[in-house]
């Protein structure tokens, strides 16, 4: 029997007094782009589930806005 040891669902997740956050690092190739270099938002959910759920809608959207800006 395997024991899973570390979880990747919850990248870029972090919790302050009950509510959940999205927080990352802006890559340095794109961080012209943003005001600051790191975002940092509430997800507005208590819900581990729904703070996972969310970073990956998440994440997947600054993937691919950062992937446009390689091309140009």
């Amino acid at each position: 029997m395997y024991k899973v040891m570390y979880n990747s669902n919850a990248h870029y997740v972090s919790c302050r007094a009950g509510i959940y956050y999205y927080t990352r690092r802006v890559p340095i190739d794109v961080r012209q782009y943003y005001a600051s270099p790191r975002l940092s938002f509430s997800l507005r959910t208590k819900s581990y589930s729904g703070a996972v759920r969310a970073a990956r809608s998440v994440t997947q959207r600054f993937e691919d806005f950062t992937s446009i800006r390689h091309v140009f």
